[in-house]
């Protein structure tokens, strides 16, 4: 569980959340086709994401059952919420799959380094950086690959935190590809750090 999840104060909600990474870190096979499965059992419906209202059947599908931990609809929601970082009613794969492999401990001292490291090096320039990343999606997908983020960001950084930041950022759905909208957001959350 990462700080706010662990500052939650409530048992149950953080019972759902280790709960459903459990899931995850315990099943067999791809790791990406294990957290299509997961996704999907809460995707009843085949629209492609998840909503409130399918979040309890997933939890029961996967014997997470709300009755069997007694969350409240307050309770499911701040699930959710969690669950729905952009706040649009609706969870696709990609952020689903973002918060199962979420990196944890942030009282891990080789964390702490890489995000001072980051934030000293790379918040200073991510306007910059930024547009060298536009340049290189070519396609305007929002996401280049392993190899152009290794060649651009280790000109910045050294080679550990780059290796870091790749494992971080990979897409489990994108075969070696890196949302780096998702790389810039993060880079914003380390100025107030």
């Amino acid at each position: 569980l990462d700080s706010e999840e662990r500052n939650l104060g409530d048992s149950r909600v953080v019972f759902v959340f280790s709960a459903l990474r459990r899931a995850f870190h315990t099943a067999h096979g791809e790791p990406r086709q294990v957290l299509k499965t997961l996704f999907n059992k809460f995707d009843a419906g085949g629209e492609g994401f998840i909503r409130l209202d399918s979040l309890s059947k997933g939890l029961r599908s996967l014997e997470i059952s709300p009755q069997q931990v007694k969350l409240s609809q307050a309770q499911l929601q701040q699930v959710f919420r969690r669950l729905d970082m952009k706040s649009t009613g609706r969870v696709n794969l990609g952020a689903f799959s973002r918060f199962i492999l979420k990196q944890h401990g942030t009282g891990d001292p080789k964390l702490k380094r890489f995000k001072l490291l980051a934030r000293d090096n790379l918040v200073p320039i991510s306007e910059d950086l930024e547009a060298e990343f536009h340049g290189l999606d070519r396609r305007g997908k929002g996401v280049v690959t392993k190899q152009e983020f290794k060649e651009l960001v280790l000109e910045y950084v050294e080679a550990d935190l780059v290796s870091f930041l790749v494992g971080k950022f990979v897409s489990p759905l994108g075969a070696g590809k890196i949302e780096y909208e998702t790389f810039f957001e993060w880079l914003d959350s380390l100025e107030n750090d």
